[in-house]
């Protein structure tokens, strides 16, 4: 009875989200272990299939590209382990590169941002040109920078409101 047991717990085995390949391979090992000490056979052909069937998508290339390549009746688990255990190293070693780059873009910015700030580029003139900076794809029908005065934006007629003389282009709204 407990090997009939030990072969459901085997067959119902899944990898993890979390979980990388060395780890799930341990728990089909520690398993497949106790089935032999059972005096039950389980050839080592199964135990790549299972762990084969049992990936998730991330490594559908690599078992494709493995499937092509090798002989599946010779393949070793320690060959599979080697195999995925690759590819999950190439992972982490590019998202750690990104995760690099997106520091040093990061810290690029928070400097650019300082030494702007040191300029003094938010004076009123700045937030208007940046206004037209950033809708020059928009439609530009009925958009206009906010009034100073009056802090509305998108009315035509609050030029005939504003008392700034226009010559003084406080208020750009026309």
């Amino acid at each position: 009875m407990q090997i009939f047991n030990l072969r459901k717990e085997f067959e119902l085995l899944k990898i993890k989200e979390a979980e990388n390949v060395k780890e799930y391979i341990d728990r089909v090992m520690k398993v497949v272990n106790r089935i032999r000490l059972m005096g039950e056979d389980l050839p080592e052909k199964r135990i790549v299939e299972k762990v084969m069937v049992t990936l998730p998508e991330r490594f559908e290339a690599k078992i494709s590209s493995l499937e092509d390549t090798w002989d599946l009746s010779q393949l070793t688990l320690q060959d599979l382990a080697n195999a995925l255990q690759a590819i999950e190293q190439r992972k982490a070693f590019r998202e750690e590169e990104n995760s690099t780059e997106s520091a040093l873009v990061a810290s690029h910015k928070t400097k650019a941002h300082a030494d702007d700030a040191k300029k003094g580029s938010h004076s009123k003139k700045g937030k208007q040109k940046k206004f037209y900076q950033n809708n020059k794809g928009n439609n530009r029908r009925g958009k206009f920078p906010p009034c100073p005065h009056y802090k509305k934006t998108n009315e035509k007629s609050l030029s005939k409101q504003c008392k700034q003389p226009k010559s003084s282009s406080a208020c750009l709204s026309q």
